[in-house]
């Protein structure tokens, strides 16, 4: 059975990270504000049924500040209260089960409180295989959501190893089957549009999220046989996805021409380049973070599980030059 330190510790996390999310999406709505650039114009904010018009730029500040707070003093709470019984829980049998409880509950009142405030969230996760290509700033939704969540798929892997320990008192690879499902959504999405557009860039981006795959085998294959498992078989696995995806990042997503020049003309960048070129660097450093901790010989290079949060500061540099991107091109 796990630790119960080190499960408990993991599922609380994903909490977490979806609260600081909502942080990092109001800092781009500012950014954006202060640059005069409307992300209505590239996200959609309304139900596609909605006869209404989108939401402005200051209503879409103050939905995303007054949804940010009003989940924090939801979810943050139980967070605190989960900290403190901790150390204390190991005592009283019944605290015990109350304090492993708690990140549960967490999850739940997170995602309850997601989908039920957020109409067009609950809209397109309904309906996330069935990703709508028109209009664009629909699409837009769609990839941003099961986008963010590829960003989320370790914590998942955490949370689900809680839930097996806690209610199977039991190990399985229930963790791999879970970390597949954002890999496949997006693969199934790509599909989809290809078949929809007959575009090819989408089966390579297909492509690219299926890189991840050989990784997975590699872990599960490391626990049925570790004595016949070679690591450097899964390094090398390992580089072609972050060699791919930076790639894609870079090129694709933020279509900039070149790493230094950027964009061919200088009017088609909406922030001043020092920002791409610190958005280049941020995606490339914690891309190929676990080179670092490799040269170190550890898994972290300051505390446990660093890379999640990395993670999540990745994506929404990823979200603030995919914006721009479908906001100049």
């Amino acid at each position: 059975m796990l630790d119960s330190t080190t499960y408990v510790t993991g599922s609380e996390r994903i909490s977490l990270l979806v609260l600081l999310s909502t942080c990092t999406w109001c800092w781009i709505i500012e950014r954006f504000a202060s640059y005069r650039i409307n992300v209505s114009n590239v996200v959609q904010t309304r139900l596609p049924h909605e006869l209404r018009a989108p939401l402005t730029q200051l209503q879409l500040q103050k939905a995303s500040r007054s949804f940010t707070w009003s989940l924090w003093i939801r979810v943050s709470p139980l967070l605190v209260l989960h900290t403190l019984l901790r150390p204390i829980a190991e005592k009283f049998s019944w605290l015990l089960v109350l304090e492993r409880s708690i990140p549960l509950f967490e999850f739940v009142l997170t995602v309850w409180f997601i989908i039920r405030k957020c109409s067009l969230i609950s809209y397109c996760t309904r309906r996330i295989l069935l990703i709508e290509p028109n209009p664009k700033e629909l699409r837009n939704v769609y990839i941003l959501l099961s986008d963010s969540l590829t960003s989320f798929s370790k914590p998942l892997v955490d949370f689900s190893l809680y839930v097996t320990a806690f209610l199977f008192n039991s190990e399985s690879h229930v963790d791999l089957a879970v970390a597949m499902i954002p890999i496949t959504i997006r693969m199934v999405q790509c599909i989809r549009e290809f078949i929809i557009t007959k575009d090819r860039q989408h089966l390579f981006n297909a492509t690219k999220y299926s890189t991840n795959i050989p990784i997975l085998v590699c872990v599960w294959y490391s626990r049925v046989q570790p004595d016949k498992f070679q690591y450097d078989t899964q390094l090398w696995f390992m580089l072609l996805n972050s060699s791919y995806t930076f790639y894609w990042d870079i090129f694709m997503d933020w279509k900039l021409e070149s790493m230094f020049t950027l964009r061919s003309k200088a009017d088609k960048l909406a922030f001043p380049r020092i920002f791409y070129y610190m958005g280049i660097i941020v995606d490339f450093i914690i891309k190929y973070w676990w080179v670092w901790t490799l040269h170190r010989g550890s898994s972290a290079l300051f505390f446990p599980s660093e890379i999640q949060y990395l993670e999540i500061f990745r994506r929404a540099v990823w979200v603030f030059f995919k914006l721009e991107a479908e906001y100049i091109c």
